[in-house]
Parts: C-alpha cells; structure tokens; sequence
C-alpha cells in the first residue's frame, strides 16, 4: 500500500522542486468508501489542509488502478488536489508551483468551463466543471493516464499541465 500511494506522489512531484507536498504530514487510508466527518457525504478521498491530512479509501485507490487509461485515478487526483491547495494557502520562502503558470491555467480553465456550458460533450468528466480545483486534479489525472489523447484533444490545457509540473508524459508514451 505505501509503495503504490508514494509512487503516485512521486509520479507528479518528479520534476518539482523538493519541498513539494512537505505541507501535509499523514495520509490516512481507509479501507473502504467512508462517511467525511466534514463534509457528511461518502467520500473516495479528500485532502483537509486545515488537518494537514491526505484521505483515500483503499477500494476507491484500487478502482483507479484498475484500468490505468480511463483518465479516473484516485490517488493522482487527490495527490493534485493537494499539491493545488499547498500552492494556493501556504506562504512559503520558495514556491512549489510556478504561479504564472498557475494563473495562466486557470485562465483556460475559466475558458473551457463557459465552453462546456454550450456544449454537452467534452475530453473532461462533467466533474471537472464542479470549480478550477476539481479541473485541475480531473486535468492532473488525464495527463498521466490519457496524455496522448489529452494531448491532441486539448493540446492549449496539456501544455498548461506539462509547463506546471514540468514534465511531459505523452513523450515517454511515444514510440
């Protein structure tokens, strides 16, 4: 369990500076779908920066797994999460996240959530429109399942993601 959770952080903070992800200190891993003592709903996973606090359900990891290019993946998209609200509450002497690059995501996020609303069909589950976070980990997602789809099919948005965290997995994928 340790070794797959880690490996998923380590696949998105490779190429980040080091201190990435160092403001949550536990990962607490039920082994089901669970009842958030904040939110009161059934949760897969949730990031709580107030606690410092990193949740997955093991099922919900294990159903993200299972087919590694459906752009659904538990652990990438909570990792995302994480690294998002780091970059967005914490005021550190460095930054994790270059924050043009960030702004500059978020302006084509912003586009392509008024895109959606006049068009019913879209690359991104409808759960990436929920807000710019739930894109961003929805995005984070795509680029390491789908990058090669990502990629052709929103080439602005995977360049967005690829210029963020400094990597580009679509070329590891090419052959």
């Amino acid at each position: 369990m340790n070794a797959i959770i880690c490996s998923a952080a380590s696949q998105i903070v490779l190429f980040l500076p080091k201190e990435s992800l160092t403001f949550f200190e536990k990962i607490l891993v039920y082994p089901d779908y669970y009842n958030s003592k904040i939110t009161h709903k059934r949760h897969k996973g949730e990031v709580n920066p107030a606690l410092q606090l990193i949740v997955f359900s093991w099922r919900g990891i294990v159903e993200g797994l299972d087919r590694p290019d459906d752009g659904l993946n538990l652990l990438l998209h909570e990792f995302a999460h994480a690294l998002w609200l780091e970059h967005k509450l914490t005021n550190y002497e460095y930054t994790v996240l270059d924050a043009e690059l960030v702004d500059h995501f978020e302006r084509l996020a912003d586009a392509e959530m008024d895109n959606l609303r006049n068009n019913e069909r879209h690359f991104f589950r409808r759960y990436a429109f929920e807000n710019v976070e739930e894109f961003f980990a929805v995005a984070v997602e795509n680029f390491f399942e789908r990058p090669e789809k990502f990629a052709r099919e929103l080439p602005h948005l995977y360049k967005a993601v690829a210029e963020i965290l400094n990597q580009n997995p679509s070329r590891l994928t090419q052959r």
